[in-house]
């Protein structure tokens, strides 16, 4: 077990909120003994995170990495972070905005299913351009970066990557990751529903299995099952917290 997933946290902020601690703190307890490590800036004051998560390793990573999403995305197409974590099958990402429902034995037999990335369903589909060119830069391609591609799964926040399928995905397709302009986990998701077929993306109706966002309560009340987690909680859910904390 301890070989097939460990779970990632990005952290930038040297401390975080009472409501993000206690979320944190319960996403840990359901990773029982999977490997946990953050993931954070060179120059994050870890203080904070030896006093209240002591066990938790940290990985620092370049702080151009950490100014922003844009910069964030960068790296997590980078071939390089991958391979911090090669002893592992699976990673899963778990932001600190994500709060995990069940506990790691149901992770563990998702990670059997076969597929290369997990993330929530994205409802509606959402529509995306290849690349986002300059219009006069773009028909030096034929058009080809303008069309809109439907993508419905592959939120990042919350999400279960294949580690050595995820590096030769990145792999292969060296210059459009690095002139890629757009949300991370759009890359994955439009490589393993459209460009690649050598990476398997989860459907939909699986997908819904692992993680949801906007829509838990819809899929709940149409007979689907609680995910293992939940992403953007704070934002869709408010009373989540309390909820999941009081039935432990």
């Amino acid at each position: 077990m301890c070989d097939q997933v460990c779970i990632i946290i990005p952290i930038y902020k040297n401390t975080i909120d009472l409501q993000t601690q206690a979320a944190l703190k319960h996403n840990l307890k359901m990773a029982g003994k999977v490997p946990c490590y953050f993931v954070a800036p060179q120059k994050l004051k870890s203080r904070f995170y030896d006093d209240h998560f002591g066990r938790i390793p940290i990985l620092k990573f370049p702080d151009k990495y950490f100014k922003n999403a844009k910069t964030y995305n960068k790296l997590m197409l980078m071939p390089s972070f991958y391979k911090c974590f090669d002893s592992y099958r699976y990673i899963c990402i778990c932001q600190t905005d994500a709060l995990l429902l069940r506990n790691v034995d149901y992770l563990l037999d998702l990670t059997r299913k076969g597929f290369d990335y997990w993330g929530a369903p994205w409802y509606p589909d959402h529509r995306i351009a290849l690349y986002k060119f300059h219009a006069d830069f773009g028909r030096l391609f034929g058009g080809r970066f303008f069309k809109k591609y439907a993508i419905c799964v592959g939120n990042g926040g919350l999400s279960l990557r294949h580690v050595k399928k995820t590096i030769q995905l990145l792999r292969r397709h060296p210059l459009l990751r690095r002139i890629w302009n757009q949300n991370e986990d759009y890359f994955f998701a439009l490589s393993g529903t459209y460009l690649d077929s050598q990476y398997l993306i989860a459907p939909r109706h699986m997908a819904q299995r692992f993680s949801l966002e906007t829509n838990m309560k819809e899929v709940l009340e149409n007979g689907g099952t609680p995910p293992f987690g939940v992403h953007a909680w704070k934002k869709f859910y408010p009373q989540l917290l309390e909820r999941t904390i009081s039935d432990e």
